[in-house]
């Protein structure tokens, strides 16, 4: 928030961030250019993602991946592929290179972490690389009956847990993974209000989205207070040269 012309209205602009409203509504309610509106979206969503995923997963933890159409949302001049009309549908049946798959790690507490896992089909290196720092070799992973999830567990000595969907064996006792697939479905649905989001900053929204999952039993100012005060936990320096950010590269 440092040299901004209008240091006012950052708490008026987290509230209508909250709120998930668009960058032209922000722009408006506030008397800015959508220019300055974007750039102090991703401001707040850059800090977000620098802090990091945060505690350990351990105990039960859900397991489960969706997958978003790649975007080059903004981007001129496209040469690997003619640029899609809004809504548009990968070339390619199933899972593809055109797909971006995103990996959602659920624990029993409450704890979330999702973001992106790489282009196409989900393999135990990517699982690894995405969520193996933050889950406890001692915790006890659900999935679905993917196989990459299964070799993921037997490499790293972990107990694994697997529901079939697709048999209708959704439960197994106390396991299951209707918490990973209801955060997915509600993620979908939130997203769909951007009209499509930039692969390149989709960790961002998504670290956005799992703020306002853990926040929403709070009460308006509680959840403003958090958004704010945990976007500003630390000091960064992000400034409009920046952009694209690398992390989003």
């Amino acid at each position: 928030m440092a040299g901004t012309h209008f240091p006012d209205r950052w708490v008026e602009y987290i509230q209508l961030m909250l709120e998930g409203e668009t960058l032209r509504k922000c722009a408006k309610a506030l008397d800015i250019s959508v220019t300055t509106a974007f750039y102090w979206r991703h401001k707040v969503l850059h800090a977000l993602f620098r802090l990091g995923d945060g505690q350990m997963l351990t105990g039960v933890v859900e397991t489960d991946e969706t997958y978003f159409l790649e975007s080059y949302k903004g981007k001129r001049n496209l040469t690997h592929r003619k640029p899609r009309k809004r809504g548009g549908k990968a070339t390619k049946r199933g899972i593809s290179k055109e797909q971006v798959a995103v990996m959602a790690v659920i624990s029993r507490d409450g704890s979330i972490v999702c973001k992106t896992s790489g282009r196409g089909g989900t393999t135990p290196k990517k699982i690894h690389a995405t969520v193996g720092n933050i889950l406890d070799p001692k915790a006890i992973l659900v999935t679905d009956a993917a196989v990459a999830f299964r070799k993921y567990a037997e490499q790293n000595g972990m107990q694994h847990v697997w529901v079939n969907p697709n048999q209708d064996i959704r439960k197994l006792g106390i396991y299951h993974i209707q918490r990973a697939n209801g955060y997915h479905s509600r993620l979908k649905k939130w997203m769909r209000r951007f009209n499509g989001v930039a692969t390149k900053y989709l960790n961002h929204y998504l670290y956005w989205f799992r703020l306002l999952e853990q926040t929403k039993d709070l009460s308006e100012r509680s959840r403003r207070k958090k958004l704010l005060l945990t976007a500003c936990r630390k000091m960064d320096k992000v400034t409009t040269q920046t952009f694209p950010l690398p992390e989003a590269a």
